[in-house]
C-alpha cells in the first residue's frame, strides 16, 4: 500500500507540473500510468492495451485509480484534464465501477463533469453508458448538462439528452442550480439558441421558472429587449404568455417598464395581458 500510494504521487506530480508549469513539456497522463505499472511489472500501459487485468490484479487497480490527490482529483479526472482518450477509454472500458466513473474532486465535480468542460463527447458517452450519473452537483450546482449549456457544447449535450429521449423521467433537465437557474435559462443567458431549441424538442418545459425571481426565458427575454428570441419563443404552443413571476408580473409588464414597444406591440397582438389583468381574472 506505501509503494502503490508513493507510485500516486509521483503520478500527480507529472499531471501537476504538466499542468501549471510552463518551463516544463507537457507529459501525457498515460506516462505516469505507465510508471506505476512499470514499478510492478516492467510493462507499459500500451503494451498492456485490452487484457490490462492479465498484467495486474483487479484489486490492485481498484484500489490505485480509487486514489485522490489534494484537490481530490482521481486518475480518471486527470486523465480526463490531459485529453489523453486512449486511456480514459480503456480504464472506462476495464473498470466501470460507480465509485471510480462518480468519484467527486473537492469542488464535487464529477469525471462527467469535467469531460463536458473539455468538451470530450466520445468520454461523455461512455461515461454515460457507464452509468455516470446525469444529475451530480458540483459546487455551484451544476449538473454536467448546465455546464454544456454555458459553454454551448452542442455535441456534449445531444449525448447527455440522448438517455432522457429514452425515459420518461426528466428530473435533471428541470434542475435548478444554486443560483436557481436550470439549463434553459443558462442557454438563454449565454444567446445559445440551438442549445435552447435542442432542450424543447427533447421536452424541457419552456415555462421553467428561475428559483430566484420566478421568470421564465420569455420574462427575461422581454426584460432585455431580445425581439428574436420574443418572436422565437412564442411561436411554441406550450409558452405561457401570461406567466407571473414572483413579483406579480408578466413578460408584457417587463417590456413595457423597459419601454421595448416593438416587443409590447408583439405581446399585444397575441393577447399578452398585464400582471394586474390575470390576477384579477384568476379571482372572478
Amino acid at each position: 500500500m506505501v509503494i502503490l500510494a508513493h507510485c500516486f504521487v509521483e503520478l500527480d506530480s507529472n499531471v501537476n507540473k504538466s499542468l501549471y508549469d510552463d518551463d516544463l513539456q507537457v507529459k501525457s497522463i498515460s506516462d505516469g500510468i505507465g510508471s506505476l505499472i512499470m514499478a510492478f511489472t516492467g510493462d507499459s500501459i500500451h503494451s498492456a492495451g485490452s487484457n490490462r487485468r492479465t498484467v495486474l490484479d483487479d484489486a490492485f487497480f481498484a484500489e490505485a485509480f480509487g486514489l485522490q490527490d489534494d484537490d481530490g482529483d482521481g486518475i480518471l479526472h486527470m486523465a480526463i484534464i490531459q485529453e489523453d482518450t486512449e486511456f480514459v477509454l480503456n480504464m472506462i472500458d476495464q473498470f466501470p465501477i460507480a465509485s471510480l466513473i462518480n468519484m467527486r474532486n473537492n469542488i464535487y465535480q464529477t469525471p462527467l463533469h469535467l469531460a463536458v468542460a473539455t468538451n470530450q463527447p466520445g468520454i461523455v458517452k461512455s461515461l454515460i453508458c457507464a452509468c455516470a450519473n446525469l444529475g451530480s452537483c458540483d459546487k455551484n450546482g451544476d449538473t454536467p448538462l448546465h455546464v454544456a449549456c454555458k459553454y454551448g457544447y452542442m455535441e456534449c449535450i445531444k449525448e447527455l439528452l440522448h438517455p432522457h429521449l429514452l425515459c420518461a423521467e426528466r428530473k435533471d433537465l428541470s434542475a435548478r442550480n444554486f443560483e436557481g437557474l436550470t439549463c434553459l435559462h443558462i442557454a438563454f443567458t449565454n444567446n445559445h439558441v440551438n442549445i435552447m431549441e435542442a432542450l424543447l424538442e427533447a421536452g424541457v418545459d419552456i415555462n421553467l421558472t428561475e428559483g430566484k425571481t420566478g421568470r421564465t426565458i420569455l420574462h427575461n427575454a422581454c426584460l432585455s429587449g431580445n425581439v428574436i428570441m420574443v418572436r422565437l419563443l412564442i411561436r411554441y404552443k406550450d409558452c405561457n404568455f401570461d406567466a407571473l413571476s414572483y413579483d406579480s408580473l408578466t413578460p408584457f409588464d417587463l417590456a413595457c417598464v423597459r419601454n421595448h414597444d416593438e416587443i409590447t406591440m408583439i405581446l399585444a397582438a397575441i393577447g399578452a395581458q398585464r400582471g394586474t389583468d390575470v390576477i384579477e381574472s384568476r379571482y372572478k
